[in-house]
């Protein structure tokens, strides 16, 4: 069945809807304004697309309703009916809940007086008391101002449609669409577990928007550009858009904001004991009040260097992965080959083996050591070299977050493009090579070299006549003559695996 303006559904007890206005349209449902039985009383129709989701998306879905109609809190819109789709099997999915004459908060943003801060402070405790009592059930999970419904005066909150129960294990993003990016609390983008925390970052965004009329964050251009502005950038000082404030709801926001769920608040009794004492006119020691606002600058700074911190070390865990995927598609994986079919060639008992030393995406270094029979032959040793990283005085690669967000490194390049992790191969006979990563472009992939290094003969030389594997901290200092008069002659060539397998020392 069609369901469209001009068309009658029924609920359970024969009361009819006849919807006479299409008032939104969403990822997997239309919502109508409707009126019973012919009269003039307004409800709110959401139908859902018949073909909806998973099966057990869908269960889930009618769970979270029915969890839903069971909050009778006067800022939580009212759920009347809830049709599964069984009852009558020519009806899709709908509910009926409250309409709301007066629009969303979206309304109220752009209208209000953001100097007028009692009323502001009165909107966002409604909204407290409102998520004080949705989060008693559910995780709402999709917190901004389009759910916010207003009745007069009276603020609601709607929208269930991403919610979970607050005691389900798993409480990732799901389906519908991932909420909204504008809203999103940080961990929502790591796909970390959703709690009612998140509920409180997107409503410190609201609250936020109320008091000041502007976002929180600047220069949000894509889609990525929110990712980085959730998890990596400080709001905007409050007081930069409106100086009227208490520091008292401004530290409370900034803790709404906090980056770090386990920093934000642990109940909505806390942010409504706030948003309370605020309404008392209690007059603030002009001391005390310039130490609080001198505190939250401090916090501020503060929560700008950790945010520049988890960046720079998020950017680092990203290259390893994408440093060491190579050296398993370059490096790893077609010496394993070869080994494997010098194995299925040589017929003697002393077979080639390896070993990965406590190999992992996730560390800075790693080690793959091979054998014949009991004796190692050959050892690759590769670290990856962050941006920047290299303490140009000694040429030492240094991996101190502190030290990297305070000094001024170099990078370490090949022909103007960045090396991205660098390594040694050596053979226990003494010969050896080093190992570059070029970064080809920025999408952080490149190409892994070998080095072929031997001695000129007409200096003094700490190696042999080679070929030989420098040193990791000989390395940034080497790389630099390439191309240069100088007592070792070094080239550069792709990696081919088959040149170690003929270097192997038996």
């Amino acid at each position: 069945m069609i369901i469209t303006i001009g068309t009658d559904i029924f609920d359970s007890e024969g009361n009819k809807y006849s919807l006479i206005e299409e008032i939104n349209k969403g990822g997997f449902a239309k919502v109508f304004k409707a009126q019973i039985n012919d009269s003039d009383d307004n409800y709110a129709v959401k139908i859902l697309d018949s073909s909806f989701g998973t099966p057990e998306q869908y269960q889930s879905f009618k769970n979270e309703i029915e969890m839903a109609k069971k909050n009778n809190d006067e800022h939580v819109v009212k759920y009347f009916y809830t049709h599964d789709g069984e009852d009558n099997p020519n009806l899709p999915p709908f509910i009926v809940m409250e309409y709301s004459e007066d629009g969303d908060l979206c309304n109220t943003l752009q209208s209000i007086d953001h100097n007028d801060v009692p009323k502001i402070v009165d909107i966002c405790t409604q909204l407290a008391y409102g998520m004080k009592a949705i989060n008693e059930h559910i995780v709402h999970r999709d917190i901004k101002p389009q759910n916010v419904l207003v009745f007069q005066d009276v603020y609601k909150i709607s929208d269930f449609g991403i919610s979970k129960t607050v005691d389900e294990k798993t409480r990732t993003l799901t389906f519908k669409g991932f909420g909204t990016s504008m809203y999103y609390p940080p961990e929502a983008w790591e796909k970390a577990v959703f709690t009612m925390q998140g509920d409180m970052y997107s409503m410190g965004i609201v609250f936020y928007q109320l008091i000041t009329g502007e976002y929180p964050y600047e220069n949000i251009t894509d889609e990525n550009a929110y990712m980085d502005a959730h998890m990596y950038q400080t709001p905007t000082a409050i007081k930069t858009y409106n100086p009227h404030v208490s520091p008292r709801i401004v530290s409370m926001i900034n803790k709404m904001l906090e980056k770090s769920p386990a920093r934000r608040f642990d109940s909505w009794d806390e942010i409504i004991d706030c948003l309370e004492e605020e309404t008392q006119n209690v007059e603030i020691t002009p001391a005390v009040k310039n130490a609080v606002e001198k505190k939250i600058l401090a916090d501020n700074k503060r929560e700008t260097y950790l945010n520049r911190k988890k960046q720079l070390e998020d950017s680092i865990r990203d290259m390893n992965k994408k440093a060491w995927s190579q050296f398993n598609t370059q490096i790893k994986t077609p010496l394993i080959e070869l080994i494997e079919e010098f194995n299925n060639q040589y017929a003697g008992e002393d077979k080639i083996t390896y070993t990965l030393h406590g190999y992992s995406l996730e560390k800075d270094s790693n080690e793959m050591t091979v054998y014949l029979g009991k004796l190692w032959v050959m050892r690759i040793s590769v670290e990856t070299v962050p941006y920047g990283s290299i303490d140009p005085r000694s040429g030492m690669l240094m991996r101190d977050s502190d030290w990297l967000l305070s000094q001024k490194g170099d990078s370490p390049k090949y022909k103007g493009k960045n090396i991205i992790a660098w390594g040694t191969l050596n053979y226990n006979d003494g010969r050896g090579h080093n190992l570059l990563l070029v970064e080809e472009d920025e999408s952080g992939y490149g190409t892994w070299y070998l080095m072929r290094n031997t001695d000129m003969g007409f200096g003094r030389s700490q190696h042999g006549p080679g070929p030989f594997a420098f040193r990791f901290e000989e390395l940034y200092r080497e790389i630099g003559y390439l191309n240069a008069l100088h007592i070792y002659k070094s080239e550069v060539m792709e990696f081919d695996a088959q040149i170690c397998i003929e270097e192997l020392p038996f």
